[in-house]
């Protein structure tokens, strides 16, 4: 090859490696905004949660309350059964169907709550497993897509900057000689 040959195959391997460069360059950005844009994603998701756990601890603390105070009004009221009448027995056995409509409620209410919680758990669980799989597939497809062009360039580089080859019947004169 002439010199002017060479010079243009190095210029344009250089160009081409320099556009290679540039358009790594700009898939790592855009992968630096996704990942800012997940992450953003991901915060609000965990303000949004923390409120919903917050009423769920409350509605909760709420709930024992206010099942201790009914105990307690129950109890009061099956002493005065033990000790008066027909009539008080009556009045007792009412507040007690009220009692057990009002906890049957209060578990509804609840079991609903948990329910919520239990969703939305299982929602940012399978947002958070989602967002792992597009990192995968977005940052380590392009990096293993990338140690692939580096070997390549590695190796056509060896091949470029390598010596001179012997001639093959140089090579087979000073085999000859050793045989």
């Amino acid at each position: 090859m002439s010199q002017e040959t060479q010079f243009l195959f190095a210029m344009t391997f250089a160009v081409l490696t320099v556009i290679l460069l540039v358009s790594i360059l700009l898939v790592l950005a855009r992968i630096g905004r996704v990942m800012q844009q997940l992450q953003a994603s991901i915060y609000a998701l965990r303000q949004q949660a923390e409120p919903v756990l917050q009423d769920a601890r409350q509605l909760t603390q709420e709930t024992r309350a206010s099942l201790s105070t009914i105990l307690a009004h129950a109890q009061q009221t099956v002493a005065a059964v033990g000790k008066t009448t027909e009539q008080i027995a009556w009045m007792a056995h009412e507040q007690a169907i009220e009692l057990r409509a009002l906890a049957q409620d209060t578990v509804l209410a609840v079991r609903n709550q948990v329910e919520r919680l239990d969703d939305l758990v299982s929602r940012t669980t399978t947002r958070v497993d989602q967002t792992a799989a597009i990192v995968q597939a977005e940052v380590l497809q392009p990096v293993h897509e990338l140690h692939c062009i580096v070997v390549g360039i590695q190796r056509a580089l060896q091949v470029l900057m390598a010596r001179k080859r012997r001639a093959l019947d140089q090579v087979y004169q000073d085999e000859e000689l050793f045989i």
